[in-house]
């Protein structure tokens, strides 16, 4: 294991970032509807296992500027799908793709880079915990509120201003419950001696959940079943951590796994662009799985784009140095 890394994350990332490019691919439904039920959960819970505090102005420079930046990089793209296809205004040409990296109404924001909505909540949660942290009983208060939040927003989801906030809000207990585990990792041992059997018990509630009742979707408030969503989340949290613990202990934590998890701005970024094509260069063929096929195929492509990024472009996945940990 290198020091500087915990293996396991890097599976568990680099598991989650192919779920997110495969939920974008048309995939089959209930391959979509059972990973859509937690990999955006184990994300936002991941990423309060590895939240460190930090100032606004390196948060600004880790989580804001790359998003601008690849929404900029995405713009070109973007003009391709509106020129020729309606009568575009300046408004279409600029006031709606910048108002879009807050508002995803596709109205008055027309967000151009959608999946960096993720990264944006991220900053919010990061700036927010330390003001919410200081008294336990204002966590407290706002759990309750985030919980609250979660089940209005299930029937009233946000597009306009609060589209970020109204997110945030229902998965900051996510965040916190990762913090939680930073803080108490033995959790995560005490797992291992009954790891085939929480395996087994995890993926079959999760099967039988998506398969029956359906699937979550955070970007759209679509909480299903809202009671459910916070447990099966923390559900698929366990079935990820177990197979990312497997796999990190079966193959330790080669380059690759290294790059992708290292990488996943980068794939956000460019992987609808990538879909996109592959799906013009197939578009007459159609058979079962070609969805996870092509999501494959993405992850491939940009595998070396990816590699050249973290080495000379540091800036564009949230660093100012070369020295790249999870």
């Amino acid at each position: 294991m290198n020091h500087d890394r915990i293996d396991w994350i890097d599976w568990a990332k680099t598991l989650c970032i192919f779920f997110m490019v495969c939920g974008h691919s048309n995939p089959f439904p209930l391959f979509h509807d059972f990973v859509y039920l937690f990999h955006m959960p184990v994300f936002f819970i991941i990423t309060g296992i590895l939240y460190k505090p930090k100032s606004i102005k390196q948060l600004i420079n880790t989580l804001i500027v790359p998003t601008i930046i690849w929404n900029i990089i995405n713009y070109p793209w973007y003009l391709t799908n509106i020129i020729g296809h309606k009568i575009c205004s300046y408004e279409d040409f600029l006031i709606k793709p910048i108002l879009g990296l807050v508002i995803h109404d596709f109205d008055t924001g027309t967000p151009i880079c959608g999946s960096f909505w993720f990264v944006l909540v991220i900053f919010i949660l990061r700036v927010t915990h330390p003001i919410i942290n200081k008294l336990k009983i204002i966590q407290f208060i706002f759990i309750i509120f985030c919980l609250f939040t979660a089940y209005y927003s299930n029937q009233d989801p946000e597009k306009g201003i609060l589209f970020l906030p109204q997110r945030a809000i229902i998965a900051y207990p996510f965040f916190l419950i990762g913090i939680y585990i930073k803080k108490h990792m033995t959790l995560l041992s005490m797992t291992k001696q009954w790891s085939i059997g929480l395996f087994l018990l995890s993926f079959i509630t999760l099967f039988l959940f998506s398969f029956y009742l359906g699937t979550f979707d955070l970007y759209n408030c679509n909480l299903n079943y809202f009671p459910a969503y916070y447990f099966l989340g923390i559900t698929g949290f366990i079935f990820i951590y177990i197979i990312s613990y497997k796999l990190s202990y079966k193959f330790g934590n080669p380059p690759f796994i290294q790059n992708i998890s290292n990488g996943t701005l980068v794939i956000l970024g460019l992987h609808i662009i990538i879909l996109s094509l592959l799906n013009k260069l197939i578009n007459y063929i159609n058979f079962t799985g070609k969805g996870e096929l092509l999501s494959i195929i993405t992850i491939f492509v940009l595998y070396y784009p990816t590699i050249l990024i973290l080495k000379h472009f540091p800036l564009l996945i949230g660093k100012l140095n070369k020295h790249v940990k999870n």
